[in-house]
């Protein structure tokens, strides 16, 4: 390792990995299935997706050959609720034996003491848990199970006892806005930093009922500014230099340049939330889709009316196609909520800026 100490293998791995456009990480739906009823959800009635429209365990093992090939490092499990595989273990392990790096996205309900042992024996890269509110009342209310609160809190449990490596995560709504602090403390019962989200999008089925869940665009704010992690994150995001530096294109965002998402009915996309460009990897292959059908789609470019693509907020502000397609139907079309988000952060950046000028 050099002075600067960035020879390590995984350094020179990523950055070729850049260099080359890679697919160096992957997030998988292993099943759209979920027993919890969480109103804010971005999947709404494909919850409800039958089990047979999932991709078998050979049809999985087929494509992390595929994926293996082409470069990729790690992979994401998600779902849907991952764990409700009756086969997760075998699909665990043999992403495990092909080498893969996995992330598992879970909200640890049907975690329980054999599978806490399991993933002792076979470590994880991490566990992301979701926990829903600081209190069994709310905790319970947002899931609509009774119970789920003290099972997600038993996973936790079990996670730390075994050493594995984990985190905690939520997204803060409506119902469980005022108990942000106290699941802040409880991530520090870990040593851990809850991260959350509370950019409520519209579902993948077209549904708007889950944005009455969403805070007032002000709340949001006031919640990022309020954790230093958060709003050091959005600093050194609106600063990355050469981030927009084509404003013509579609897609101005990282999706389908080192990552790609891959439906539980086995559709190849840019990110979980763009439905409109999907490849079948059940009829072509996923070198096609990474080399070929991808970079067609990375290549689109917006049209002369497009107001987002030479709007000073742009790095400040989470919209992109996809989210706008869900909103608006269109998806060069700004999406309110985000705009007014975009325009309190740039707000509070030049009131911070005007704080650290030197005195004349």
């Amino acid at each position: 390792m050099n002075d600067r100490g960035d020879n390590t293998v995984l350094t020179r791995i990523l950055d070729r990995g850049r260099r080359e456009r890679l697919p160096l990480h992957g997030s998988i739906e292993l099943t759209r299935r979920c027993a919890l009823l969480c109103p804010h959800c971005y999947l709404g009635f494909a919850r409800n997706d039958p089990p047979e429209s999932e991709l078998s365990g050979e049809g999985l093992f087929g494509l992390f050959d595929q994926f293996r090939a082409e470069g990729c490092l790690f992979l994401t499990f998600t779902g849907g609720e991952p764990l409700l595989r009756e086969d997760f273990r075998e699909i665990y392990l043999g992403a495990l034996r092909r080498g893969f790096l996995v992330n598992l996205f879970t909200s640890g309900t049907t975690l329980d003491r054999a599978l806490a042992d399991f993933l002792s024996r076979y470590p994880p890269l991490h566990v992301d848990i979701t926990i829903f509110g600081a209190t069994e009342k709310i905790g319970d209310r947002i899931t609509g199970k009774p119970g789920s609160f003290r099972r997600g809190r038993k996973a936790v449990a079990l996670l730390a006892e075994r050493g594995i490596a984990f985190g905690l995560k939520t997204v803060v709504n409506a119902l469980n806005r005022g108990e942000v602090e106290g699941m802040k403390q409880f991530a520090r019962l870990y040593g851990k930093t809850l991260r959350f989200d509370s950019l409520i999008t519209p579902r993948l089925d077209g549904s708007r009922d889950n944005l009455r869940y969403r805070l007032d665009p002000r709340e949001v704010i006031r919640l990022d500014r309020e954790d230093e992690v958060k709003w050091r994150e959005w600093r050194d995001y609106a600063c990355r230099p050469g981030e927009l530096a084509d404003r013509g294109l579609l897609y101005g965002c990282g999706a389908g340049l080192h990552s790609f998402h891959v439906t539980s009915a086995g559709e190849l996309r840019l990110c979980v939330l763009d439905t409109n460009y999907s490849f079948n990897l059940k009829k072509g292959s996923f070198r096609e889709g990474w080399r070929e059908f991808i970079p067609r789609i990375r290549a689109l470019r917006t049209g002369e009316d497009n107001r987002c693509a030479d709007c000073d907020l742009r790095p400040l502000c989470t919209s992109c196609p996809a989210w706008a397609r869900l909103e608006t139907g269109d998806a060069e079309k700004p999406v309110d909520f985000l705009c007014q988000v975009a325009g309190f952060r740039g707000i509070l950046r030049r009131e911070e800026e005007k704080k650290n000028l030197p005195e004349a």
